[in-house]
């Protein structure tokens, strides 16, 4: 464990999760070779918070995922890792989802049964909760979720309750949280970046400072 580790409201504060339903049969190593993530190893030392890192925990039935705030697990392929994983585990329950930097996007996904049974994405162009829209609503709505008008301004809150509406269990216990950096790391500019007009630049900067923070 590192203090890099934020727990907010009893879970790891993080902008992208994969849950997977192992039934705790998979061992960090192998859901790392799974992903291709052969460059990430056990963090023994404190590391930045612009070092790429990521963190694995679990409960009784499902293994949790978490990115750092530099996006890296995102900017290793964000769903196309989701999908790489689905193919190899077809028989293993997926639940993926994602909060926006600074503005008010969210999206997840849900595998099952060898196959995409859901894929909701919501866009915001205008740094505003007023300027989000759905630009993809793929398969049944899962349990717990909203119309994107009662989604209000917690988007990390509305993802992880659908997560827990499939059973995951988000009370996250820092002893039981693995944390994976990549090594021979060089600092460099981060992934992620704010884009946008001049004038929600600002905006965004605060909303991605509230974000990383948390409440």
């Amino acid at each position: 464990m590192t203090n890099t580790c934020k727990i907010v409201q009893g879970h790891i504060h993080s902008p992208f999760f994969i849950f997977m339903r192992t039934g705790g049969q998979m061992r960090d190593e192998e859901l790392l070779k799974l992903l291709g993530l052969d460059d990430f190893s056990t963090a023994t030392s404190e590391i930045g918070q612009l070092q790429p890192h990521l963190f694995i925990t679990q409960d009784e039935h499902w293994t949790h995922l978490a990115d750092d705030w530099c996006y890296s697990l995102w900017c290793k392929g964000g769903y196309q890792l989701v999908q790489k994983l689905h193919e190899q585990i077809p028989d293993i329950p997926i639940f993926a989802c994602s909060v926006g930097e600074a503005d008010w996007a969210f999206d997840f996904a849900y595998y099952d049964s060898g196959k995409l049974l859901r894929r909701y994405v919501v866009e915001d162009t205008g740094y505003s909760i007023k300027t989000r829209r759905v630009v993809e609503d793929f398969g049944t709505p899962l349990p717990k979720e909203t119309p994107l008008s009662g989604v209000g301004n917690d988007d990390q809150v509305y993802v992880l309750g659908l997560a827990s509406g499939l059973g995951v269990n988000l009370i996250h216990d820092s002893n039981r949280i693995r944390c994976y950096a990549m090594s021979n790391w060089k600092e460099k500019e981060p992934c992620a970046s704010s884009e946008g007009s001049s004038t929600g630049f600002a905006f965004s900067m605060l909303r991605a400072w509230r974000k990383f923070m948390g409440p």
